[in-house]
């Protein structure tokens, strides 16, 4: 599991501020706090560990952090926290210079440089990553005084969108997506730092730009029975050749990707109690699947239960599509909700460039 969760509550109420401060400090970086609410503080993190990269919300009563010019020399991480308070406010003092953080600002604190921060009781969304994988890309981001940048439109509204639903999805993500994850949130706030900062964008692999596009192109489309590897190859100014090669690296091919997408929409209905209404052969019509009988071939190919096991057992226990192969809970079928999600987030990022790069 690379999901990370604690809570204050289940320590005794004298270890709680004395806990989180020595748990922020080794996952962080070092400072002096102190808190009003230290004889019983009550506080929560929850996010990802992504190696090199963390992503996480703390949720916490009113907190005076110090990063002191020795604490500095003592111990450098040398790491960017990008933050953004989703509840409450905070100011932050840096290099003779004070600026109040509310909600929809990104703060940006280097831990080279000294600092204090004070906040109420909030909510702070942040991401903590070396500021060697940003510095190839944003030269100015190590300016003195507060770096304070607005949360939305553009590259910044997609981050803030992207670091808060992979926190919330976070129990869903195993082992085997941490690089992916990682390169994803560097590269997008890399991208973020860029635009406020004014630099040119870091460049990134044509074909992943385009592949992300593609994909993000056929969820849009998935109910359009003409989609096809040709009108999404024409769509991207691409041969239906090129296309296949630049989709190689997803495993699988154009067309079993949207044969899949689409079945996923269909069980997705099929197991919502609220469109029990809705005849199985309409669901199908939907998502793209002319043939009755070619539905319900392919769609127990797939899962080794038929349409109609799925909307029984729907209707008998909400909480579970069926008993037979490919079962998979609610929560589940939300997790595979929210990875289309957060690549069509991460997609949006290239809207302004060339559909044919």
């Amino acid at each position: 599991m690379i999901a990370k969760h604690f809570d204050t509550a289940g320590l005794p109420p004298e270890d709680r501020f004395p806990f989180w401060h020595e748990l922020t400090a080794q996952s962080y970086f070092a400072s002096w706090a102190s808190s009003p609410d230290a004889d019983d503080f009550l506080a929560s993190v929850s996010g990802l560990d992504l190696g090199d990269v963390r992503v996480q919300v703390m949720t916490m009563p009113p907190v005076d952090c110090r990063r002191t010019p020795k604490l500095v020399r003592s111990d450098d991480p040398e790491q960017y926290m990008l933050g953004l308070f989703l509840d409450g406010d905070g100011t932050i003092d840096l290099a003779r210079e004070s600026a109040p953080i509310r909600p929809g600002a990104f703060f940006l604190i280097d831990s080279s440089q000294p600092f204090r921060s004070r906040n109420g009781r909030s909510t702070v969304l942040s991401v903590h990553l070396p500021r060697s994988a940003v510095a190839p890309h944003v030269r100015s981001a190590r300016g003195p005084g507060v770096r304070v940048f607005p949360a939305a439109g553009g590259v910044p509204g997609v981050l803030g969108r992207y670091l808060t639903e992979l926190v919330r999805e976070s129990a869903e993500y195993s082992a085997a997506d941490r690089t992916h994850l990682a390169a994803a949130t560097t590269s997008l706030v890399s991208a973020a730092l860029a635009q406020w900062l004014g630099e040119r964008e870091p460049e990134r692999s044509r074909d992943q730009v385009l592949l992300l596009r593609i994909h993000d192109f056929i969820e849009e489309h998935l109910g359009d029975p003409g989609l096809s590897p040709r009108t999404v190859a024409e769509r991207h100014q691409l041969s239906v050749r090129q296309l296949h090669r630049v989709f190689g690296s997803s495993g699988q091919s154009v067309a079993a990707h949207i044969r899949s997408r689409r079945l996923e929409r269909c069980r997705f209905d099929l197991a919502d109690p609220s469109l029990g209404a809705r005849s199985i052969q309409a669901i199908a019509a939907r998502w793209g699947f002319g043939s009755p009988s070619h539905f319900s071939t392919v769609f127990r190919d797939a899962y080794g239960v038929s349409p109609s096991d799925v909307r029984e057992a729907a209707a008998f226990d909400p909480g579970t599509e069926t008993q037979g192969p490919g079962t998979r809970t609610k929560d589940e079928r939300r997790s595979s909700w929210s990875a289309g999600r957060t690549r069509r987030a991460f997609v949006r990022l290239h809207d302004g460039l060339p559909s044919n790069l």
